[in-house]
């Protein structure tokens, strides 16, 4: 039925179901109505199109409602998120078919931007695999009165509210039910990965999985967190930790003190960040818990705005009144909570700004001991428990780790130990992968030829046929009750190929495998497994990263260049840096200039201050000036840095007289001017001798000119401004950035290498003294300044320069000058399809 129809009899929301079809039901329409070909009946609003003029669908896909109350067919579930979805798609076809017939352009991110939404946002409303449902009618009404006006059309907003209304409803029973329960219904501790405790005979027992739980500070702190949540509030709390010290367990007997109305979200597929955007997508409601363990999952995505997008999301849930109360739990590592919250050096881009705001005042330490008080409450409950008593004898006496014992880490230490070669192969590729920038889950193909290419032809000469399985149960199973040394990932239904068997290393070996393994050096052939394996570009992002932080800037570039050629924009841009800082400009240009042509979402202004440090001025700035004219000025300040990098002053003033006025470039001299009249006046004069008129009649052409400047002065003049805020802000973070790290156990370290390399250095050994670095560079602690300072205090000023540009190879030896063709010719002569 038509909205004027409804509209004329003033009809509230109604719909014809498809058994109210009968032609004696349909009245006589008035005229001028009878040619617009309602549905029909006359009390029939269309369920699917609510089209003004006409109705494509037919009363088979309505329902039928009362005057003022619904009493047809109601739709539930997906079928009504799909509906919502049907309808939007239904109405964009319809904007941009009358867009074309007009001429005028149009693309769904043009319609985001009108209507003051996030394309991501909107772009997730349409999505086949799991539409979204706006979390605001007022959001949904937005875009639809934009697609509505390009489709000249009149929508009902009572008709999409009754409609988001009916697909919200369906949240709880379809989208968010695989993860969002009531606290009651979590039953099962593992399912939230709280760590398996030993035996020691407790199953005989009948006793519960969970050993009896022993009271410690931290869980203070978390009660009164918890009575602030019960008063209202919404509260975040990240337990930070050693691995195996109680942080999951602390926070499973955290929720435990929340009422049964309360419910849990454990977003975990299809990824940990992508589930919990969903979920904030979505409307996360009052009275909830949102489960983070692990949080860096969720705020750590190197290479990806995913985790940032997560950070700021998090905290705009947290500030919200409307969502309170609501509780986020999480755990953390040390380093990674270093990671996160630690600001950056200057020398890069702050990478975790909301995730350092989110999680800065919101930690609570776990200590890896038991206080003595804590010890003295075990010993008074210990002998109701086995698990307990075993833990206080063997475990936690002398050093009070009680938790690291209950969790199986000394018989997980223990098994690795006493394991055969090729199984302690399999557990050493699963933590150099994880200690160099792999996912927790590693597929069992890259877990496979990972541990086969680290083994001698003579060992793997004596191994059967079947040694990776033998390998792999060997290490899936428990120790004492708790997690083997490696632990089973159960693939969704229908993921029967081997490629879906994945598998993660137990916490505990992990730590204890990056230290001491840190030194190490990754295998030659780890270039060539991870190209074959690995296809995300996240992945071989965060890869490329670790490598270059270990001085492999050469190896790095390879990863980003594949990447890259998967169309990936900020590999692209990270490949760009290296190449420039390798001294080959041109080949960082052509990289941006290809992601630009074959389409790349973003970065313009990158291929901009590329191509301007490639020597191809005329071109960056006509680029400059096209995009400048769209009110996009981040090229110019891109070239800014180019031209201040060039010592070029002269030609960064010509391209800003050049953007305000061709005729009168004196106008450039306003921008920026702390005195504008002085300014003004050092302008007229300069017109005026040019001219050879008086500054009566400069003053004039001035006034005349400055009004068709006006705007691009003034967006000039903001963008400066903002870019030196920027640059203000970043040198305060690097000022404070410089007083922490140097009150950290990190500069301690840093100061430490150098010391020796310096004593090496002075009794001239300088084999040791570059056996220290290159030590220092595979753990990552030092980087590449470290060996270029080492080669100046032997006078090698270009032997310096050149190993801080390219680097080392993977023993350790300075590679010779490199550039886009030798990282392309390196990365076509891997056979990856053998």
């Amino acid at each position: 039925m038509c909205a004027t129809l409804s509209e004329t009899y003033d009809l509230q929301y109604i719909a014809l179901s498809p058994d109210a079809t009968s032609a004696a039901s349909t009245p006589t329409l008035p005229s001028p109505l009878l040619s617009q070909k309602p549905c029909r009946s006359i009390q029939t609003v269309c369920w699917l199109c609510s089209w003004s003029r006409r109705c494509p669908t037919g009363p088979s896909r309505t329902r039928q409602v009362r005057y003022g109350s619904e009493t047809g067919v109601q739709v539930t579930g997906h079928k009504t998120v799909q509906n919502l979805q049907e309808q939007l798609k239904s109405l964009e076809a319809r904007a941009q078919h009358n867009r074309k017939n007009q001429g005028k352009a149009w693309s769904r991110n043009t319609a985001a931007q009108k209507s003051g939404l996030a394309k991501q946002t909107v772009s997730g409303w349409f999505s086949d695999s799991r539409p979204r449902i706006p979390k605001d009618p007022e959001d949904l009404w937005k875009l639809v009165a934009t697609y509505s006006d390009w489709a000249n059309e009149h929508p009902q907003r009572r008709f999409w509210k009754d409609l988001w209304e009916s697909a919200r409803s369906s949240l709880g029973h379809d989208q968010t039910s695989s993860s969002r329960r009531k606290i009651e219904h979590w039953t099962n501790p593992f399912d939230l990965e709280v760590h398996r405790s030993i035996d020691a005979g407790a199953a005989k027992l009948g006793l519960p999985a969970l050993p009896l739980y022993i009271q410690r500070p931290h869980d203070k702190t978390l009660e009164d967190i918890v009575a602030k949540v019960a008063e209202g509030k919404n509260r975040i709390a990240i337990l930070v930790g050693e691995s195996s010290t109680g942080k999951t367990r602390a926070c499973w007997e955290t929720i435990q003190k929340l009422p049964d109305s309360w419910s849990l979200i454990h977003p975990i597929h299809p990824s940990h960040p992508d589930s919990l955007l969903q979920a904030l997508e979505d409307g996360i409601p009052s009275q909830t818990v949102l489960w983070l363990n692990e949080t860096q999952l969720y705020l750590n995505t190197p290479g990806s705005e995913s985790g940032e997008r997560v950070a700021a999301g998090l905290r705009e849930l947290l500030r919200d009144p409307r969502s309170a109360p609501m509780l986020v739990l999480g755990t953390l590592w040390p380093d990674h909570w270093d990671e996160l919250t630690r600001l950056p050096d200057g020398r890069s881009s702050d990478k975790h700004p909301h995730a350092r705001s989110l999680l800065t005042d919101h930690s609570v330490s776990v200590p890896a001991s038991f206080s003595t008080q804590a010890l003295e409450s075990l010993r008074s409950r210990m002998n109701s428990d086995p698990r307990l008593f075993e833990s206080y004898e063997q475990g936690g006496g002398g050093n009070s780790r009680i938790t690291q014992f209950l969790a199986g880490a000394p018989a997980q230490l223990e098994r690795y130990q006493n394991a055969p070669e090729h199984i302690k192969a399999i557990v050493d590729a699963a933590v150099d992968l994880r200690r160099m920038g792999h996912s927790p889950l590693i597929p069992r193909p890259l877990l496979t030829e990972m541990a086969t290419l680290a083994m001698d032809d003579e060992v793997l000469a004596r191994l059967s046929d079947d040694w990776i399985e033998e390998g792999i149960k060997y290490a899936l199973a428990p120790c004492r009750g708790a997690s083997g040394l490696l632990i089973r990932n159960h693939p969704m239904p229908g993921a029967l190929s081997d490629s879906d068997r994945a598998y993660r290393v137990s916490d505990y070996l992990e730590q204890v495998g990056r230290k001491e393994r840190s030194n190490m050096p990754p295998q030659p052939s780890f270039l060539f497994t991870v190209l074959r394996h690995v296809r995300d570009v996240e992945q071989l992002r965060s890869i490329a990263t670790a490598l270059e932080e270990r001085g492999r800037c050469f190896y790095a570039a390879q990863l980003l260049l594949r990447a890259s050629d998967l169309g990936d924009f900020e590999s692209a841009r990270m490949l760009a840096g290296l190449l420039e800082f390798a001294e080959d400009c041109i080949g960082a240009a052509q990289i941006m200039e290809t992601n630009y042509l074959s389409g790349g979402p973003a970065g313009i202004e990158w291929l901009a201050y590329h191509l301007l440090r490639s020597g191809e001025q005329e071109r960056a700035e006509a680029l400059c000036v096209v995009e400048f004219e769209k009110n996009n000025t981040k090229p110019w300040i891109r070239m800014r840095e180019a031209y201040d990098l060039a010592d070029d002053t002269a030609s960064s003033e010509k391209l800003v007289q050049r953007m305000v006025s061709r005729q009168y470039p004196e106008i450039g001299m306003m921008i920026g001017a702390g005195d504008l009249d002085e300014a003004s006046k050092i302008a007229i004069r300069s017109i005026a001798e040019r001219f050879t008129i008086s500054e009566v009649e400069a003053k004039l052409l001035i006034d005349r000119e400055l009004k068709v400047a006006a705007p691009r002065l003034k967006l000039i003049t903001s963008a400066l401004n903002e870019h030196t805020e920027v640059l203000r802000e970043s040198m305060d973070r690097l000022k404070e950035y410089g007083k922490e790290f140097s009150e950290s156990g990190k500069a301690q370290e840093v100061r430490a290498i150098r010391e020796k390399i310096a004593a090496h250095t002075r009794a001239g050994d300088e084999t040791q003294a570059r056996s220290i670095i290159i030590q220092g560079l595979n753990s990552g602690i030092i980087g590449l300044e470290v060996l270029g300072s080492y080669f100046t205090d032997l006078g090698q000023e270009d032997t310096a320069e050149s190993a801080q540009r390219h680097g080392i190879d993977w023993y350790g030896n300075l590679l010779p000058k490199w550039g886009l063709r030798e990282v392309r010719n390196a990365y076509d002569s891997l056979s990856l399809d053998g």
